[in-house]
């Protein structure tokens, strides 16, 4: 975690008052991405200050800007493409929790940097997900929105929960992914394919 970014206490702090905005980032596939932006229309009512940063680009006057439009969620929504790393970085430190709604994930980097950030994170069970993510975060089935929404309600509910997430994958990416525990399995690979070549 880049320990020059803060987290602003108004939007992310787990202690934050009652008026602070909650902001959910929103990282993956556009279909998953139009599921959960159906899902924030009906949250609005019980959550009114609910933000929601979706890093993509819509399609201009495509399917995703009718929807928005349609559920009457054109002032909660920004959309984001093109940043640079530390603004990624920056955008989920302001973040109440990370939502990958993938069908699909070859790795799951955008729920990995979410909890190397100490971002509690929402995904699905697609792809690669369940083997980033594990137990350190919630996981709902592929496709299926209403979950999806019902997951993003206990975390938006229970800042404990999302206190106790937020470390957890913070300690997973640490203890399972980061570089010098990648470069330690390489090379105990590599020792074992010498071995196995020198007989």
């Amino acid at each position: 975690m880049n320990s020059s970014i803060a987290r602003s206490p108004s939007i992310y702090s787990w202690s934050a008052p009652t008026h602070a905005p909650p902001r959910a980032a929103l990282i993956g596939d556009p279909i998953g991405s139009r599921e959960t932006l159906e899902r924030i229309g009906t949250l609005v009512p019980d959550y009114p200050d609910l933000e929601l940063l979706v890093v993509g680009k819509p399609k201009a006057g495509g399917d995703t800007e009718k929807l928005i439009r349609r559920l009457g969620i054109s002032d909660r929504v920004r959309f984001e493409s093109g940043i640079s790393t530390e603004t990624m970085v920056r955008y989920y430190a302001e973040a109440t929790m990370a939502v990958v709604p993938s069908v699909y994930e070859g790795f799951g980097l955008p729920a990995g940097e979410a909890m190397a950030c100490g971002v509690p994170v929402v995904s699905t069970n697609g792809g690669a997900l369940p083997e980033v993510v594990a137990d350190a975060g919630l996981q709902v089935p592929v496709r299926d929105a209403d979950a999806l929404a019902a997951a993003i309600r206990e975390l938006l509910d229970n800042p404990a929960r999302r206190d106790e997430l937020g470390e957890l994958g913070r300690r997973r990416i640490d203890e399972k992914f980061c570089w010098h525990v990648t470069a330690g399995y390489m090379t105990n690979y590599y020792y074992q394919v010498l071995d196995s070549a020198n007989g």
